[in-house]
């Protein structure tokens, strides 16, 4: 037994079930194992959970470089719409991790907390590798500006996330589409704002 298997099984049954519907007892048996062996691992559900909801976020940190790694060298706004559209489609696709994470987020005070801290990195992450491009695209944009559209650009990238487990196939690409357009228009403003100023 492994401690992945264990966060395997963790992850199953929260997204299924959330905190009440997830014991000791379901995952040992999910694992094939005994409850009081998990404690040989985890001195209790909630430390369990806590390395579940760092698996999510270090998987979603992996895509986006993935993404990042596959766009370089396409222009920004390419590159930042494959990033919107790659994600979106992430999650979508990965619906046990998707559903684990809206559950523990809204749930538990301290993940919430944790998950505030990564969208802070996450931001600061788009500003170092997309937003600098941006910035010698548009240099008369200031700093300002750019870090604005950083933050838009992460709403509207949350409110993807959110589309993944509401909206049907149809739908959901519709959103990703006018999430797409609301991507453009943030940086046309960016050069609309380079035109004023000449």
């Amino acid at each position: 037994m492994t401690k992945k298997k264990l966060i395997e099984a963790a992850l199953t049954i929260y997204a299924e079930q959330g905190y009440k519907g997830t014991t000791m007892k379901k995952i040992a048996d999910a694992v094939g194992i005994k409850a009081s062996s998990i404690y040989f691992f985890y001195p209790n559900k909630e430390a369990l959970l806590e390395e579940v909801f760092q698996q999510i976020l270090e998987n979603h940190q992996k895509e986006l470089h993935r993404i990042f790694e596959k766009t370089k060298g396409l222009p920004v706004r390419r590159g930042l719409q494959q990033l919107l559209r790659s994600v979106a489609y992430f999650h979508r696709n990965d619906v046990v991790n998707t559903k684990a994470f809206v559950q523990l987020t809204s749930g538990f005070a301290d993940f919430k907390n944790e998950f505030s801290k990564y969208l802070d990195e996450f931001e600061s992450w788009l500003l170092q590798n997309y937003f600098n491009e941006l910035s010698d695209e548009f240099p008369n944009a200031t700093h300002v500006e750019i870090k604005q559209c950083a933050h838009q650009i992460e709403l509207i990238a949350n409110g993807l996330f959110w589309s993944t487990i509401v909206y049907s196939d149809e739908v959901f690409e519709n959103q990703v589409q006018a999430a797409e357009k609301l991507l453009l228009a943030l940086i046309n403003q960016l050069k609309k704002g380079e035109n004023e100023s000449l």
